[in-house]
């Protein structure tokens, strides 16, 4: 793939990834977004290599069908996107522990990647895990 480094070119790549390899689940074109030593950290820690990344992604992809996501803003400074993102899709399967429920759940995340020669070298993702797991049922929100 060849690296666009103006702003519309990285909003575009980015948009790409998601629907190719979140939405349209071709986790065989992951290579073509991701680099092989991306290096990648979420609320749940850090892991190394597009293996791992590819793991993670399909331990929530599998445990929610109908999964989308949307992409509700992204930003560019130089070679790093920061992006917002909404995802939806129904509990079929267990996640983090708890047992599939037919759920329907909505969260969000915020996402800084960095891009190098057109591939996700980095990647800090923070998910809404509060607002996931209490749509879950796995906590309590207190009251406001």
């Amino acid at each position: 793939m060849t690296e666009s480094t103006d702003e519309a070119g990285l909003v575009a790549f980015h948009e790409r990834f998601v629907e190719t390899v979140l939405n349209e689940q071709a986790f065989d074109r992951l290579d073509e977004f991701v680099a092989e030593d991306v290096r990648v950290q979420t609320n749940n820690g850090m892991s190394e290599g597009i293996e791992a990344y590819r793991q993670s992604t399909l331990g929530l992809l599998g445990a929610f069908t109908d999964f989308e996501a949307i992409v509700l803003d992204t930003f560019v400074d130089g070679n790093t996107l920061i992006s917002r993102t909404r995802f939806t899709g129904v509990q079929t399967g267990a996640f983090m522990g708890i047992p599939a429920g037919d759920t329907e759940v909505s969260w969000e995340s915020v996402t800084i990647a960095r891009v190098s020669r057109g591939k996700i070298v980095e990647t800090f993702a923070l998910h809404d895990q509060i607002s996931l797991l209490s749509q879950l049922g796995a906590m309590d929100l207190p009251a406001v």
